[in-house]
């Protein structure tokens, strides 16, 4: 991702949300002038509850959602430092450690993180 490229990046909920609700179409209209990315541990917890959420599917199978499959030490440790602080001992909240470790990787959200002291 470059920095000049709007980029948005959602979590489980948001995603879980939308979709659940009949909205996904409309995410996909007001989010048209940059390209959505999901990190692999958002599609994991996707696949994980479309068992009991079988309109989860749509979500997966959308081909303007990107999944981004990151494997770069400077992602790596800033998945595995957010998760730290998020995951819970039933390892839930690693989506949102996939999120905020995006973010930590562009420039323009790491300038803010390292001002507030996540980072």
């Amino acid at each position: 991702m470059s920095d000049a490229e709007k980029v948005y990046a959602f979590d489980t909920g948001p995603l879980r949300h939308f979709a659940l609700g009949g909205w996904l179409a409309v995410l996909k209209i007001v989010t048209r002038d940059g390209r959505v990315v999901i990190p692999e541990s958002v599609e994991e917890e996707l696949k994980q509850q479309r068992a009991g959420d079988p309109g989860l599917d749509q979500v997966l199978k959308a081909d303007w959602i990107n999944v981004e499959r990151r494997y770069d030490m400077d992602y790596l440790q800033q998945f595995a430092a957010f998760g730290q602080l998020l995951v819970d001992n039933r390892g839930r909240n690693r989506g949102e450690c996939g999120v905020l470790a995006l973010g930590g990787v562009s420039g323009r959200f790491r300038g803010w993180a390292s001002g507030e002291g996540l980072l």
